[in-house]
């Protein structure tokens, strides 16, 4: 007898659970600093507060591309980081789609937004931009949260499934 866990999709659902509990972690400390980002922010408190901003696009792309190596595979290719959106949102052969279109709309200025933080000087970043982008994160996040969990529902049906036909 298979145990779900013990099974491709039950160990993609266990990662999927762990991953935004640490996005979500991320969200929170943000959501912590905004007020002082808001006041007369540092150069330090800037540049900090910019790479959590990064690294919540980051860490929601990298489990994104983790799902899809699971299934149909990543895209590739220049526009790839935006292709993940639009395929994460659409269902693909056995996969129901990850995130909404809505979600992946949303979720493109972060990713504008990481594109931006690595290719300007420290100095050019801008306080208020940034404090908007973590204003507007938890409405951003918490559908995604929420469809991720869901597809981690449907990720440990699919191997409880399995579990059942070759059992």
């Amino acid at each position: 007898m298979v145990d779900p866990g013990e099974t491709e999709l039950g160990k993609l659902a266990h990662h999927i659970r762990a991953e935004v509990d640490r996005i979500e972690e991320v969200v929170r400390h943000l959501e912590q600093s905004l007020e002082r980002l808001r006041e007369a922010p540092s150069l330090n408190e800037i540049h900090g507060a910019a790479a959590f901003v990064e690294n919540f696009y980051a860490l929601i792309e990298k489990l994104l591309a983790r799902i899809a190596r699971s299934f149909e595979g990543p895209p590739a290719g220049q526009s790839w980081h935006r292709d993940l959106l639009t395929q994460m949102s659409e269902e693909r052969g056995e996969r129901p789609p990850v995130i909404s279109r809505d979600q992946a709309a949303s979720v493109e200025e972060y990713l504008g937004f990481r594109h931006v933080r690595r290719n300007l000087y420290v100095f050019e970043l801008d306080a208020v931009r940034v404090a908007g982008l973590i204003e507007h994160m938890r409405g951003v996040w918490e559908p995604i949260r929420a469809q991720l969990l869901e597809f981690a529902a449907v990720a440990d049906g699919m191997a409880n499934a399995l579990r059942d036909d070759l059992g």
